[in-house]
């Protein structure tokens, strides 16, 4: 039986609902890209794969993308709640700093397309459906921070 405040002992967080990470996330990563540059969805890769795929001729345009950075903020906020076995709730905010390195004659151009892209709030409601938002882009053919 796990514990709870009445019990003492350690505690797991638990989020309602959980926030996106690992493969979930770089899925998520992945279609924002797809969707905003028109890439198809096999030359937008992630940055680092056990068993790397041949890589794109020079002549093909394509995107490597993954999370470089997760900087959490200084302290979570933490909401005791009496009624529920003295649960304490707790929310933190971080910043996701992600890669995105694009390759081939359209590099410049699909790079463009996803600072420019990622202004539009249509383009970002699917980050926003997992409590995510733009915070900045940085750089030209390199780093975006979400």
């Amino acid at each position: 039986m796990a514990n709870d405040s009445s019990t003492g002992g350690y505690l797991p967080p638990a989020g309602a609902p959980a926030p996106v990470e690992d493969a979930a996330l770089d899925a998520l990563l992945q279609l924002v890209v797809v969707g905003i540059t028109g890439l198809p969805g096999n030359l937008v890769r992630p940055r680092w794969q056990p068993n790397p795929p041949k890589q794109p001729e020079p002549s093909v345009s394509w995107c490597a993308i993954g999370v470089t950075v997760i900087t959490p903020d200084a302290g979570p906020y933490i909401e005791h709640v009496a009624a529920v076995n003295g649960q304490d709730n707790l929310q933190r905010h971080e910043t996701i700093e992600i890669a995105c390195t694009f390759y081939g004659p359209q590099a410049g151009t699909n790079a463009a397309l996803l600072r420019d892209g990622l202004s539009i709030p249509q383009n970002t409601e699917t980050l926003q459906l997992q409590g995510m938002g733009l915070v900045e882009c940085t750089g030209f053919r390199g780093c975006l921070s979400w």
